[in-house]
């Protein structure tokens, strides 16, 4: 965390701030995101994150000395200058239609192999490319999804069909956009930090995957199983099976 010590009133003052990604809170990511989207210069978007990031309250904003407002900002550059590596899932639910619906585990860690590749990937490029409203509802319509009936065991949504995908994304319209946005640039750190520890399994340009075909089917009926159950299985564990096959790849390549 940054901190700074200032005098106000007659009294110390000690503020603190995010120095990291998975330092900032909920609040803080859906205020970053309205600031983000503005077309303001970085120096601007800079001085108004100031107050957001230090749970400033107005009234002492206004009355901080310049001179402490300069040595505030510099610690908060890590928004403008570094990836976005945001691991940690801040917004855990949102309600569509007076009705819960749950986002994933940090750092996707609940997501299937087929959920990310498949569905996932496709649409959070697809809305990379074009910025159409609807691939952005698409996505959250995945991510989000009802309570699971039954016994859960490490995810608390319901099971992801196309038909449940398509009603959720339709609900998703009604969402404030600074959220779905903040959802989007969730997505985005976890499945960056997902890049950068299986770089193996990513192109170095972009952080797409490297096979674009179902990347599922090269390993099915291997360690994992048949089709069906690699492509139920954890994301994290697929990825390093992948990386294995990868590596034998890359040997036969090399004793060629």
């Amino acid at each position: 965390m940054n901190t700074v010590t200032l005098t106000f009133h007659g009294k110390p003052q000690v503020l603190s701030a995010p120095s990291s990604w998975n330092e900032i809170t909920p609040f803080q990511l859906r205020a970053w995101i309205l600031v983000l989207y503005t077309d303001l210069p970085e120096s601007e978007k800079l001085e108004l994150t100031v107050p957001i990031f230090y749970n400033i309250k107005p009234k002492l904003f206004k009355a901080i000395a310049e001179h402490y407002r300069v040595q505030m900002a510099p610690g908060l550059r890590f928004l403008f200058k570094e990836d976005n590596l945001l691991n940690k899932w801040l917004i855990k639910t949102v309600k569509l239609r007076f009705k819960t619906f749950y986002g994933p585990a940090d750092k996707l860690s609940n997501l299937t192999a087929f959920e990310f590749f498949n569905y996932c990937e496709a649409q959070y490029w697809k809305y990379k490319a074009d910025k159409q409203e609807s691939n952005l509802n698409a996505l959250v319509g995945i991510l989000y999804r009802e309570k699971r009936e039954g016994i859960i065991n490490n995810d608390i949504r319901c099971d992801l069909t196309d038909a449940g995908v398509a009603k959720r994304a339709k609900l998703a319209r009604s969402l404030p956009s600074h959220i779905k946005h903040a959802i989007f640039f969730n997505y985005e750190g976890c499945r960056n930090t997902i890049a950068k520890l299986h770089k193996k399994s990513f192109s170095t340009k972009g952080g797409k995957l490297k096979k674009r075909s179902d990347v599922t089917i090269a390993l099915a009926g291997g360690p994992l199983g048949d089709l069906n159950n690699t492509r139920q299985a954890n994301l994290y564990d697929f990825l390093l099976h992948l990386e294995d096959l990868i590596d034998r790849e890359e040997k036969l390549k090399a004793n060629d």
